[in-house]
């Protein structure tokens, strides 16, 4: 895993991730769903480089903190 980052609400959580699939190519995975429930959603995306990655994060950051989110570090 090149990157992690995780964010939760009350009720909520939310968490993105940069990693290399089976073949190598690198991927942003994105992770959300509600604390209290099994409902959830995982969605890849292809990224063409690092740095691409590290933008789309910093924007779902502050997507996130918009929305109220905080991050959590350590384990979920």
């Amino acid at each position: 895993m090149i990157a992690w980052r995780r964010w939760e609400s009350e009720t909520r959580y939310y968490a993105v991730s940069i990693d290399r699939d089976l073949l190598g190519d690198l991927v942003l995975v994105r992770y959300n769903g509600g604390k209290r429930s099994r409902l959830g959603a995982m969605r890849t995306t292809f990224l063409p480089s690092i740095e691409a990655g590290q933008r789309e994060m910093a924007r779902i950051e502050r997507r996130r903190r918009q929305r109220r989110y905080v991050e959590v570090t350590g384990p979920a």
